[in-house]
C-alpha cells in the first residue's frame, strides 16, 4: 500500500474507484437485463439467447461510445459466454450430437429432450 493510501480519505477512495464505478454499474445493469421478468418463465435456450443478445448489445454500444475499458470487458464476457455454444454447434453440425448441451441451452433440442420438457411443463 502506498504511504498516502495507508488511511485513505473518502475523497481519495472516490478518485480511485470512480473510473470503475461506471463499469460496475453497467455490468449490474447488464445482469438485470439478462434476467428480466420476461425470461424467468422461459426455457433455458431462450434465457441463454437473451443473455448473449444483451452482451452483444453492450459490446456494440461500447464500440459506438468509444469506451475501450468497457469494450474490453464486454468482449471478454461475450467470448467466454459464446464459446460453449460454438462447441455445441460444432458437435451438432459435425457429429450430430447434442451431448455437450448439458443444460438444454442450445436452440436445437433432440426429440427426446423436447418431449421430456413438454411432459415436465404439463405437470406444473
Amino acid at each position: 500500500v502506498p504511504p498516502n493510501l495507508a488511511s485513505p480519505t473518502l475523497i481519495c477512495l472516490e478518485q480511485l474507484l470512480s473510473p470503475h464505478a461506471e463499469l460496475l454499474a453497467c455490468l449490474m445493469d447488464t445482469e438485470l437485463r439478462c434476467h428480466d421478468s420476461s425470461t424467468e418463465s422461459r426455457c433455458n435456450s431462450h434465457q441463454a439467447f437473451r443473455a448473449i443478445q444483451v452482451l452483444y448489445e453492450c459490446l456494440e454500444n461500447s464500440i459506438i461510445a468509444g469506451n475501450e475499458q468497457r469494450f474490453s470487458v464486454f468482449k471478454q464476457l461475450f467470448v467466454m459466454t459464446t464459446a460453449p455454444y460454438i462447441v455445441i454447434l460444432d458437435n451438432w453440425l459435425f457429429h450430430g450430437s447434442l451431448a455437450s448441451d448439458l443444460f438444454g441451452e442450445f436452440f436445437i433440442q433432440s426429440i427426446e429432450d423436447s418431449h421430456q420438457s413438454a411432459d415436465s411443463e404439463d405437470v406444473t
